[in-house]
């Protein structure tokens, strides 16, 4: 049985293969970002479900296209033990958890 420090290493180490994942993807996510905040800052409350829909479908489909592309980078992170669904599920709500508050702050 893994006693509580122990649990919260494991925590805190996944966390890191998250963000170490979320570098590669950085850039395209913040220009979509940017786009869709722009694109909701000139054309006004209208475009929120075209804007977020727009996110959500590209988001996934730049993390489908990264597994893809960097295979050969996922083995670091299966050996030290993520998996696609967590590194796509934690790439998708960091990424959501900043263009969230971004649209807010746009309203």
């Amino acid at each position: 049985m893994l006693t509580f420090k122990h649990q919260m290493h494991n925590y805190f180490k996944k966390i890191h293969f998250i963000g170490r994942f979320f570098q590669s993807l950085c850039i395209p996510l913040l220009i979509c970002s940017f786009f869709c905040c722009f694109t909701f800052w000139i054309y006004g409350a209208v475009t929120i479900p075209v804007v977020c829909w727009f996110k959500i479908i590209s988001t996934i489909i730049f993390i489908l296209y990264s597994f893809n592309y960097q295979q050969q980078q996922l083995y670091y992170y299966y050996n030290l033990g993520a998996s696609k669904l967590q590194l796509g599920a934690g790439v998708f709500i960091l990424d959501m958890l900043i263009f969230i508050p971004t649209l807010l702050f746009l309203l």
